[in-house]
């Protein structure tokens, strides 16, 4: 019984945390960093900075936010999903090599390792956001575009480890009892979609038109992924 409660308060917690990253990242990302940030021109971007310093400083305000959610949802699908790790069955170790084994027993705390790692990161690329903040009386506008473009490369690089994540999680999903398949085939798809976006971005600098279209196609079943399992774990989980 004492189980079972727990489970459902990491539910609960886990899409409360998911959906309100989603409304803040929207302010964040989508809104502030793409308002205040003009690609390739450092001396636009300390100008909006410097007239918009309040906004510049809601938007990291609202990634600590984001990275304080990060790591709840972090514990909580480690959590919700660790049960499906009790109820497998071990193979022997002619069919299933050990590595193997143990990724199946342990498949919920490696995807949160995942997500661990892309926290980690995004605080890190946070700090540089901070350190831009500090810059921006007197501040030269190449260093400032500097710090801004190393957050934008630090969170790209731990979107690869997210998609991992989200993929592995898709992978607990079709095992849990009660979660719909749909969902855990989307967020299977958003986890590939990261993975790929985000590798093409890092690695391939020459395709980024390419990149950004497919982004574009992709960013829908990237959103809906993990906003259909929030949802449900906040309503069916949770129950």
């Amino acid at each position: 019984m004492t189980t079972i409660i727990y489970n459902k308060t990491a539910a609960r917690l886990t899409g409360i945390s998911l959906i309100l990253m989603a409304l803040i990242s929207f302010f964040a990302y989508g809104y502030a960093h793409s308002s205040l940030i003009v690609t390739g021109d450092a001396e636009a971007t300390l100008s909006n900075l410097s007239a918009s310093k309040g906004l510049f400083t809601g938007e990291i305000i609202g990634w600590g936010f984001i990275w304080l959610t990060d790591l709840i949802v972090t514990w909580g699908l480690c959590t919700y999903f660790k049960p499906i790790n009790k109820n497998h069955r071990a193979s022997s170790p002619q069919i299933l090599p050990q590595t193997r084994l143990w990724l199946k027993k342990n498949l919920s705390m490696v995807a949160a390792g995942f997500r661990l790692v892309y926290t980690v990161m995004l605080g890190i690329g946070i700090l540089s956001l901070i350190s831009a903040s500090r810059m921006i009386d007197g501040g030269n506008s190449a260093d400032i575009m500097a710090k801004i473009n190393q957050f934008d490369q630090i969170w790209s690089l731990g979107l690869i480890l997210f998609g991992v994540h989200l993929f592995l999680t898709g992978l607990l999903a079709l095992k849990s009892v009660g979660l719909p398949k749909l969902i855990s085939y989307l967020v299977l798809i958003a986890g590939v979609s990261y993975t790929l976006v985000h590798m093409l971005y890092n690695f391939t600098p020459n395709l980024t038109d390419m990149t950004q279209t497919l982004e574009m196609i992709l960013m829908l079943p990237m959103a809906i992924g993990e906003l259909s399992l929030a949802a449900w774990l906040l309503i069916k989980g949770a129950s």
